[in-house]
């Protein structure tokens, strides 16, 4: 068997890109070695792999990583940042300390100090893959002023180094190949879309391990980190707005932690457990989903958001900010609405609309992501690995 070695930034903290990666080894594991590194190990969601899948030692951890181990989270963060520099700066002496053996392919996920590492692999003849899960607008050192500006020169110029030594370039949307084509138009050449596939036998198995209740109230689901980025206060905001207007009877589940949980439940006021509901992290948010009426995502960035295809492959529509891959997925007036603009009358029209004027076809729904099936996209990365 051929050996790959993938290096990630992390595949231990649960989320959709860290999930898809999952996905990814496993079924790579039955045609090929597979070896793993982790930038930044974490212990919130152990990813699970195959036994035969070799794990190498994690670079960094995270501070509840540490905490686990009895180890200095002060020190560990001053480690993170230096391991940080160390691969901007001098990639392939931090490749030499953590990476060992001999590889057929590399593969980075993702962009910046992953792909950094395999391009200073010390495997000359291995080829080189960096797969891409978001958007690279951040890149564009020209849209920032002063120190934020020769931050981002020295990325930009990191990541064209690393795609200098590239045979292949993957992004998982048309967006993300677009912004790609846009600040490295010179790599064309080397790009080629591999969208993501999912185990929809697993996750509808998965949406009946347990019954959530249903109330007569319309459902919306939120699912994902409660940061910035997410921008779950907009959604928030939105509900709290039609219950005060008496417009709908509606309630938002909000499935996810981190450090704005706080905050948001002062922003959901006297609603917060009537109908508001933040139900943390949940190792299988499925049967939560599966009891909804609308999936709702209203991120500044993503790169191709697996929670919109889980919840379409469960009958269950969507709206979703314009973000990732995530208008390659609508087919308005079947499975839900693109959001125009980041506003609480922009959301409030499109909940109305889902509730009031969109008949949710389960059927109709699942077949709109028929063609991300996990076996096409075992088949396509396969066919990749044969070619280059």
């Amino acid at each position: 068997m051929k050996h790959i070695l993938f290096i990630c930034h992390t595949i231990s903290t649960g989320g959709g890109s860290e999930k898809v990666l999952s996905m990814l080894i496993n079924e790579l594991s039955q045609y090929y070695n597979i070896t793993l590194i982790e930038r930044l190990e974490d212990v919130k969601q152990p990813a699970s792999l195959p036994a035969e899948v070799n794990r190498l030692r994690s670079m960094s951890f995270t501070d509840a990583c540490l905490k686990s181990l009895g180890k200095n989270c002060a020190v560990g963060r001053i480690w993170r940042f230096l391991l940080s520099v160390f691969i901007m700066i001098i990639p392939s002496m931090v490749y030499r300390k953590y990476i060992k053996g001999s590889y057929d392919y590399e593969i980075s996920f993702n962009y910046l100090y992953s792909s950094a590492l395999v391009a200073n692999s010390r495997n000359r003849n291995s080829k080189k893959i960096m797969w891409i899960h978001g958007s690279i607008e951040d890149l564009e050192y020209t849209q920032y002023q002063g120190i934020e500006k020769l931050k981002y020169y020295f990325l930009y110029k990191m990541q064209k180094r690393a795609f200098d030594k590239a045979d292949k370039i993957i992004p998982i949307s048309i967006n993300t190949y677009k912004s790609i084509l846009a600040i490295y138009p010179q790599y064309s050449s080397k790009i080629e879309i591999i969208y993501n596939g999912y185990n929809f036998n697993e996750i509808k198995l998965k949406s009946e391990k347990f019954h959530v209740p249903r109330s007569r109230k319309f459902r919306i689901i939120a699912v994902g980190r409660l940061d910035k980025n997410k921008n779950v206060r907009l959604q928030i905001e939105t509900v709290c707005n039609l219950l005060e207007r008496n417009i709908s009877d509606i309630e938002l589940y909000i499935v996810g932690q981190g450090e704005e949980k706080q905050l948001l439940e002062k922003v959901a006021g006297i609603y917060l457990n009537r109908n508001i509901f933040f139900l943390g992290y949940q190792s299988n948010p499925y049967p939560y989903i599966k009891s909804s009426d609308v999936l709702l995502l209203t991120s500044f960035s993503e790169g191709f958001p697996t929670v919109l295809v889980e919840a379409m492959c469960l009958g269950v529509p969507i709206i979703t900010a314009k973000v990732g891959g995530a208008e390659e997925l609508v087919k308005a007036g079947l499975n839900g609405c693109c959001l125009e603009n980041y506003s609480v009358e922009e959301l409030s029209k499109s909940l109305l609309y889902i509730s009031n004027d969109l008949k949710k076809i389960s059927n109709e729904i699942i077949q709109s992501v028929a063609p991300y099936t996990l076996n096409s996209w075992t088949e396509n990365v396969k066919n990749l690995l044969e070619r280059v």
